[in-house]
């Protein structure tokens, strides 16, 4: 659908515009920079700037059942990170959500896979 273009970097800057606008004009206290937010900003943007530039390219020419059942890990893996970035635990209704996610997407997969085509019982 996009043939082949990546707008990516346009969805970025538009983004990234709309924030500022709205943080200029919200109440929010001022921003404190030091060593370790500027180096845990710069690293969140390169991680979340080359993961929607690779999940871009794989859209545009990807296999979308291979991407779309990846695609339900992501938000296990991303909170994995988070829990062990922050040091906070997982519940156990995390790992139960873990499981049905992981069940959902095996059954989507299971659900859109080609099926061979049945060769027709010859005629008696």
């Amino acid at each position: 659908m996009s043939g082949g273009k990546n707008a990516i970097v346009v969805f970025f800057a538009m983004t990234a515009i709309t924030l500022w606008v709205h943080y200029a004009f919200s109440n929010e206290r001022e921003m404190e920079f030091n060593l370790s937010s500027v180096s845990t900003l710069l690293l969140a943007g390169i991680v979340m700037g080359a993961g929607y530039a690779l999940w871009n390219q794989a859209i545009i020419g990807g296999n979308m059942v291979l991407i779309a059942t990846f695609s339900y890990f992501t938000p296990v893996f991303s909170t994995l990170f988070s829990s062990f970035y922050l040091s906070v635990a997982l519940t156990q209704s995390f790992w139960q959500g873990v499981a049905l996610v992981t069940l959902g997407s095996l059954m989507c997969a299971w659900a859109t896979r080609e099926k061979p085509e049945r060769e027709e019982a010859s005629a008696l």
